[in-house]
């Protein structure tokens, strides 16, 4: 399909046909922004842009080669080149190898069609059922129960060093020892969970506001990069205020809010790294090769390079830079908050780790200013939660498990 045609299409008919048949869409405009793999899978430039199971290429026609890694939840087949679904999301039942559908719906052609019946606690959205109360209308994304290697060892802060030093715009500032509070890497055991595909909107922060549940931004306390530095007092740039950019300028406590007021939370930081590194614990949500394409960043500390974007862009703008679990923007565009106040990573296994209280708390992912030793899943940052600046938004986070 054209540009034109894809217009003129419904939306739900065109995420159907070019999520079900590559042939319905142009290979060189690519998926339309916010089309979804199915859980573990990914489109990147490798794929062309095709679903396929990491570690796999695309030939044009269907993925190709073997399998580097299965998600937990699914098992890798004896040729090595699928990964069979051993397990469903809460509420749903099987239909196939590698899908389940909600109750009331069938199954027909690779897809579950039909209007479903959602458990208590979650709401329909298109063909799904998402956890929340639909106030917020966002699309989430799926993480399986799984267990990882949070953080980093010692290595990885040479490669983050280097990394400030090659994309950063001040080489003899960039210091090694910032990367040590990603240690000690440790493991983690998480269950399942589902995470917003993007950063929360102005659109959608708008709602919140109209209802009277969440605080509008206030740019008066806003910390906004100016020729003499970040001042709090002056105007966010004109294309940050659109309605499909991430809302920014809010604090953790209006972060909090919203997920409150859309039935969610906000994501654990041990949530959040998982969702962008996925199973095979990469360094960056599209593997471990920095790829300055990928994502919205500060190309030696300015804006408006090599990702065409002055300050922050439109969310999902860079489909390329998916996370393994379906998740945009993990890598720039706007830091995040997470809900866990800010500490000293511990040594030794955890599960389902929350993080403590205090006043300080954890942002993540890097922004639109950012070079490429920021935007790595591991790196940590953090302010007081009451902090609010031009470069920081959020997303919101729900547990699996049906109330």
């Amino acid at each position: 399909l054209d540009v034109a045609a894809r217009e003129a299409y419904p939306k739900l008919a065109l995420k159907y046909l070019c999520f079900r048949n590559e042939d319905f869409c142009d290979a060189s405009i690519g998926p339309k922004p916010g089309r979804q793999c199915p859980v573990g899978q990914v489109a990147t430039e490798e794929t062309q842009n095709q679903c396929c199971w990491p570690g796999q290429g695309h030939n044009g026609k269907k993925c190709v080669g073997k399998v580097s890694a299965c998600p937990d939840g699914f098992a890798l087949s004896e040729d090595e080149t699928e990964c069979t679904l051993l397990a469903c999301k809460p509420g749903q039942k099987r239909v196939s190898d590698i899908y389940c559908c909600w109750p009331e719906q069938g199954y027909a052609e690779g897809a579950c069609v039909g209007a479903p019946s959602c458990p208590s606690g979650y709401f329909a959205h298109e063909l799904e059922c998402l956890p929340g109360n639909g106030k917020d209308e966002v699309a989430m994304s799926f993480v399986a129960a799984g267990k990882f290697s949070m953080g980093s060892k010692k290595a990885e802060s040479k490669t983050a060093h280097e990394l400030c030093k090659e994309t950063g715009n001040n080489a003899a500032a960039c210091d090694e020892s910032w990367y040590d509070v990603e240690q000690p890497a440790h493991e983690v055991s998480l269950s399942a969970y589902f995470l917003d595909s993007y950063e929360v909107s102005n659109a959608q922060y708008q709602r919140c506001v109209d209802a009277g549940k969440c605080s509008a931004i206030d740019e008066a306390q806003c910390f906004v990069l100016t020729s003499a530095g970040w001042q709090q007092g002056k105007s966010l740039a004109s294309e940050q205020l659109k309605s499909d950019r991430p809302v920014v300028c809010v604090s953790w406590v209006q972060a909090k809010d919203y997920c409150a007021f859309a039935g969610k939370r906000l994501p654990t930081e041990a949530e959040w790294e998982y969702a962008a590194r996925g199973p095979s614990g990469w360094r960056y949500p599209w593997g471990d090769a920095w790829k300055s394409t990928l994502a919205n960043w500060g190309e030696k500390g300015g804006w408006g390079g090599v990702d065409g974007y002055r300050t922050s862009a439109p969310v999902g703008s860079f489909p390329g830079g998916i996370s393994p679990f379906g998740v945009h923007d993990l890598s720039g565009n706007v830091w995040e908050w997470v809900g866990d106040g800010w500490s000293d990573y511990e040594k030794g296994a955890q599960t389902d780790p929350t993080g403590v209280e205090g006043e300080n708390r954890v942002m993540r992912g890097g922004g639109f200013g950012d070079a490429a030793d920021s935007l790595r899943s591991t790196f940590r940052a953090a302010g007081p939660q009451s902090y609010a600046a031009a470069f920081l938004g959020f997303r919101c986070a729900a547990s699996a498990e049906p109330k």
